[in-house]
C-alpha cells in the first residue's frame, strides 16, 4: 500500500517539465498534490481494509453481517460480547467444513472443551450371538456420543450436543452418554426421537427412558 509522500511523489511526476512545475515537495504546487495524495492514500487504506473484511480472522466492522450468514449466535454458542470472542464464533463455523467421520466430531468437540468418543450399533442378524440385546434395523443408524469429561455443566454438555448433532447425517439419531458407562442398556427398540438431541444416561439395571 502507497502512502501519502509516495502518492505526492508520483503526482510530481506525472506534471509537465518546465521552470512552472515544481518538483519540490514543500513548493505549492507541491503541498497541493500533497493533498490530493492525502486522498488516494485514504482510499488505498480503505481497500485494503475492506479486502481484509472478507477473512474471519480479520473482520470487524462486517461482523454483524458474518454473524448473519452463519446463524450466529445460536443456542449451541455462548453469546459473545468482546469483538475478539465474535470473532472466534465466526471462525470456529467458517472452519466446520463438515464431515462425518470419528476423527472430525472428536475433533469438533475437542474445540469445545470435551474428549468423546464415538458408539454406533449395527442391526441383529441371523446367525448373530445369542443372550444380547436384539437390535432392530432403526439402531444401525444411531450415533452414541459417550461424553469422559469430568465436571462439564449440563449446560455445556447440551451446547456440545446441538453441535455435533447439526453435523451428522439428517437420517441418523444422535444420543448422549454423560455416564462413564459405555454400553447401551436398552431393550433394542428405538429412543423415542423428537428431532432432538437426545441426553440420557445409561447404566446396567435401568432401561434407558428418553423424551
Amino acid at each position: 500500500m502507497s502512502d501519502v509522500s509516495d502518492y505526492q511523489q508520483q503526482l510530481l511526476a506525472l506534471l509537465p517539465y518546465g521552470a512552472a512545475w515544481s518538483r519540490e515537495l514543500d513548493s505549492t504546487l507541491g503541498q497541493l498534490m500533497g493533498g490530493i495524495a492525502d486522498e488516494f492514500a485514504r482510499i488505498d487504506a480503505r481497500s485494503d481494509a475492506i479486502a481484509a473484511e472478507s477473512l474471519p480472522s480479520q473482520v470487524s466492522e462486517l461482523i454483524d453481517e458474518w454473524e448473519v450468514e452463519y446463524g450466529l449466535p445460536d443456542d449451541s454458542t455462548i453469546a459473545a460480547t468482546t469483538l475478539a470472542d465474535r470473532r472466534d464464533a465466526v471462525i470456529q463455523k467458517y472452519q466446520q467444513y463438515g464431515s462425518q467421520s470419528r476423527e472430525f466430531l472428536a475433533a469438533m468437540a475437542a474445540t469445545l472443551g470435551f474428549e468423546i468418543t464415538i458408539t454406533e450399533y449395527s442391526e441383529t442378524t441371523f446367525g448373530g450371538n445369542f443372550g444380547g440385546y436384539f437390535y432392530g434395523t432403526d439402531w444401525a443408524f444411531v450415533v452414541q456420543v459417550n461424553v469422559h469429561t469430568i465436571n462439564a455443566s449440563s449446560v455445556s454438555i447440551t451446547r456440545l450436543e446441538r453441535v455435533l448433532w447439526r453435523m451428522i447425517h439428517a437420517h441418523k439419531v444422535l444420543i448422549s452418554n454423560r455416564s462413564e458407562t459405555n454400553y447401551l442398556a436398552v431393550n433394542g427398540a428405538l429412543i423415542n426421537y423428537a428431532g432432538e438431541p437426545v441426553a440420557v444416561t445409561f447404566n446396567s439395571t435401568n432401561p434407558v427412558e428418553a423424551a
